[in-house]
């Protein structure tokens, strides 16, 4: 071709389809890319189960200052003969003080040897029992893993998703994905009767459909997952949490609420798988 001259149509024709190919190659469709983090998940979920932490959480009270610094065993477990999972933190240290004494070193093995029934339940008895050393009353709701969660099959369907641009900061191919719940009763609730519905982003590998980050919002309840390779598991785990609990409202008459603003920071380490032999105890 002479210099100066256009180059013929079927050129630009050709040259734009093989652009548009390769996008699509490398940005699939929202569907496709949901599809592929639910995959991800499911997987995800399957291999971090029967699996235990160690949590260094640290929570602060707004402008009074005040610390406190829990140690946890954080767990996803799947009870032998019910389908589904369920994570807890079982608190043992308190501000460097130990609160978990020995006639409680073999509950974890007890969730195994227990009908299933009476195992949901003791699970559930220790995470509420490890509420009870929050700073502040803010129940069990702080879970790294609960957006991840919505990812899931039976989740799914309860959102809507939009999908976002791409985050080059967060890795070379991740996009965002915005997401809100429109079906009630909600996952979540404040209360017997009270709808919380769940909306956010969700980091995602487009290529891979893995999970790279979370954030949920309930209300201005505000909780962060950043996730990060484990080479003992050889898979991504979570790395760290940041939760904040903005201060209640101030009561009709202008009676202020009773506690401040809250903000958690916690970091996960030690990530070790378990076996549960019914005539041993976990290894």
């Amino acid at each position: 071709m002479r210099k100066g001259a256009r180059p013929p149509a079927v050129l630009i024709a050709a040259a734009i389809c093989a652009v548009t190919i390769r996008a699509n190659a490398q940005s699939p469709p929202l569907q496709e890319l949901l599809d592929r983090t639910t995959a991800y998940v499911t997987e995800f979920f399957a291999r971090l189960s029967n699996v235990v932490a160690e949590e260094h959480w640290v929570q602060e009270e707004g402008s009074s200052g005040r610390k406190r610094v829990l140690r946890s065993d954080f767990l996803l477990v799947t009870f032998p003969g019910l389908q589904g999972r369920m994570s807890f933190r079982d608190v043992f240290e308190v501000d460097g003080r130990s609160v978990r004494d020995a006639s409680h070193q073999d509950r974890l093995l007890k969730l195994f040897v227990d009908p299933p029934q009476d195992a949901v339940r003791r699970a559930r008895e220790i995470a509420e029992a490890g509420a009870w050393f929050n700073l502040v009353d803010i129940g069990t709701l702080s879970d790294p893993l609960i957006t991840a969660g919505f990812l899931q099959t039976g989740f799914r369907p309860r959102f809507h998703f939009v999908r976002g641009g791409v985050e080059k900061s967060v890795g070379p191919d991740v996009r965002t994905v915005r997401f809100e719940e429109w079906q009630r009763p909600t996952v979540i609730k404040s209360g017997p009767d009270n709808d919380l519905p769940a909306r956010g982003l969700i980091w995602v590998e487009e290529r891979t459909g893995r999970i790279v980050k979370t954030q949920l919002k309930l209300g201005l309840t505000e909780i962060v997952t950043s996730y990060r390779w484990d080479d003992e598991l050889q898979m991504t785990v979570p790395g760290e949490m940041r939760d904040s609990y903005p201060a209640p409202s101030a009561r009709p008459g202008g009676i202020s609420p009773r506690r401040n603003d809250f903000r958690g920071l916690a970091t996960y380490s030690r990530f070790r798988r378990f076996d549960v032999r019914t005539t041993e105890t976990i290894r």
